[in-house]
């Protein structure tokens, strides 16, 4: 699964991200938003919508968080 795949539907899906960056989801947008999920967002839609950026931050981090309390990462700590 392509991380950008988790972000859009983190966000609500493909229909929710098309309307947010303002693609009319009817008029091919939520097509175009579709085939993000397995190519990845464009650069240049990320550069010009900089809460893609923070959003996928937002997610690493609370992965990150996530795996950093799993039962493994804890036991890892504690033996050091």
């Amino acid at each position: 699964m392509h991380q950008d795949e988790q972000l859009i539907s983190r966000l609500g899906g493909v229909v929710k991200f098309a309307t947010r960056l303002g693609l009319d989801p009817k008029k091919g947008g939520a097509q175009r938003v579709q085939n993000w999920k397995s190519r990845g967002i464009p650069a240049a839609i990320e550069r010009d919508n900089p809460w893609i950026a923070h959003e996928r931050n937002l997610m690493r981090s609370s992965a990150y968080l996530r795996d950093a309390s799993s039962p493994q990462a804890m036991q890892e700590v504690a033996h050091g």
